[in-house]
């Protein structure tokens, strides 16, 4: 009997099985193993789409409870869903694109499309808020409304840095960065966004005194 000719290993995309709920639960239980995963050479395309998804999901669940929650009038959501979207969309690239330019200072190395997906997915603990938000104004009444409010700023403030580790993370597996370099790369925007308002602020002011010297 003849033996079966040997067939080179041809490299296949990794995790090329997992689902979008694959991911998700990956990204949110086990988000070492998920990212490292992701960040190499030969992941799976599809995994932007999959970001994309999260981002747009994100979107749309903000809207939907800003909407049952709002008290004034409401707002075509077929006007308001694709405004959203695109509006998150365009932030998500910007974010992505301000963390990408200072992880390249530090490292030299250029992922932003790698880096595109692992912050897409970073993004998901944010999915969470909006429904917490519905859940605890609904139940509001009488003195559970002042432990309510410190309730969602807790919730809030876990689930910011919650998202703010998974950022971490992706900057440190998709650049080979040290975890003190990851957290300078993420607080750089931030001190640039500070800077540039406390500038426009100067601004403001000395027009103002300027006016006010001239009348």
């Amino acid at each position: 009997m003849p033996e079966p000719i040997p067939f080179p290993d041809s490299p296949r995309p990794i995790h090329s099985r997992m689902s979008f709920l694959d991911l998700v639960y990956g990204t949110l239980f086990h988000p070492i193993k998920t990212f490292r995963q992701l960040s190499a050479p030969n992941a799976h395309s599809g995994v932007l789409v999959s970001a994309i998804i999260c981002v747009v999901l994100t979107c749309v669940v903000d809207t939907v409870v800003e909407q049952i929650l709002s008290q004034g009038p409401v707002t075509p959501l077929s006007y308001l869903i694709p405004l959203k979207i695109i509006v998150g969309l365009i932030k998500w690239l910007w974010m992505a694109g301000m963390l990408a330019a200072a992880a390249h200072v530090f490292s030299g190395k250029s992922h932003y499309e790698t880096f595109l997906k692992l912050s897409g997915l970073a993004l998901l603990p944010e999915l969470f808020l909006s429904p917490v938000i519905l859940i605890v104004q609904s139940l509001q009444f009488g003195s559970w409304a002042t432990f309510s409010t410190i309730f969602l700023g807790l919730v809030a403030f876990m689930l910011w840095i919650w998202s703010s580790l998974l950022f971490v993370l992706a900057l440190m597996e998709t650049y080979s960065m040290s975890v003190g370099r990851a957290f300078l790369c993420l607080l750089i925007p931030v001190m640039l966004l500070i800077s540039l308002f406390g500038g426009s602020l100067e601004a403001i002011a000395d027009f103002i005194r300027l006016c006010v010297q001239a009348s």
